[in-house]
């Protein structure tokens, strides 16, 4: 069962643990997503979330998908959501196996160890480098999908290219078979490091999407498209590559591509989440 918790900008963070702590649904609540969670933007963070999720572990024992930070705009902006320290988390969970989390201020991963989390997505406008870092070190041989949406500057990101590159090992990661490196400003760059990764031939779907993918990428993926047949799926939604190029990559690879939302002609070239 799956359900979604939400309050409104003038409730306590009190009033929304309490409707998630006296549900009577709740040991039949296998995917739990958290919404608004009163003031995300100001004054209140995941923190407090996080910290309930913990102290009445054994309530949650159950618990197989996790998403805290389901917000739109309207709520609060994705680079305005204060995160938290997700550190204690993973031994409180055990039985995870998804884990998504949306927004990256103040973010913390702390220590990443769990034996069973198969699925980790980061939605952000911007990741830190902390977090990058604390990926770097990350313990997670169950891990078969790691989606980051690494965002721009302007919006918190301050790690390199190297910082991102060092997350696509095979070594890191022996499990992953979906791995996505996404809504960056530096897509094409990263599509052509991507191709070089030891981690590529093990994967079965590779995600480009969502960021400032030019033909300059394409030209990158054309040159060494004998690495990405063995892909089920190659994703590239949100790119801005010429209608000339989407034919190439369609002639070239016989595998399933996304080039759906063509950006090409806009004026301003910038990755799809950011503020």
């Amino acid at each position: 069962m799956e359900k979604r918790f939400n309050i409104d900008w003038d409730d306590g963070l009190d009033k929304l643990t309490d409707l998630i702590l006296n549900d009577e649904s709740l040991p039949e609540i296998h995917s739990l997503i958290i919404g608004n969670w009163g003031d995300p933007f100001e004054s209140e963070s995941s923190q407090y979330i996080i910290d309930m999720l913990v102290e009445h572990a054994s309530r949650f024992s159950h618990l197989e998908s996790l998403f805290i930070g389901d917000m739109e705009s309207e709520d609060c902006e994705i680079s305005w959501i204060q995160q938290g320290d997700y550190s204690r988390l993973y031994a409180a969970l055990p039985g995870l196996k998804t884990l998504i989390i949306k927004g990256a201020q103040d973010l913390q991963l702390g220590d990443i160890h769990h034996e069973k989390l198969e699925h980790l997505e980061i939605i952000s406008g911007g990741l830190h480098s902390n977090v990058l870092s604390e990926l770097k070190n990350a313990r997670l041989p169950a891990l078969k999908t790691l989606k980051l949406y690494l965002g721009i500057e302007d919006y918190g990101f301050d790690g390199s290219l190297d910082d991102v590159m060092a997350l696509a090992s095979k070594d890191l990661f022996p499990a992953l078979t979906h791995l996505g490196l996404m809504n960056s400003g530096e897509q094409d760059e990263i599509a052509r490091r991507v191709l070089q990764s030891d981690i590529l031939p093990q994967l079965k779907v590779l995600e480009l999407s969502c960021g400032t993918l030019t033909d300059k990428g394409g030209e990158a993926l054309l040159e060494h498209k004998e690495r990405l047949q063995h892909l089920e799926k190659l994703d590239l939604h949100y790119h801005y590559l010429t209608p000339e190029m989407q034919k190439k990559l369609l002639a070239a690879l016989s595998i399933d591509i996304d080039m759906s939302d063509a950006c090409h002609g806009d004026r301003y070239i910038h990755a799809m989440i950011t503020e």
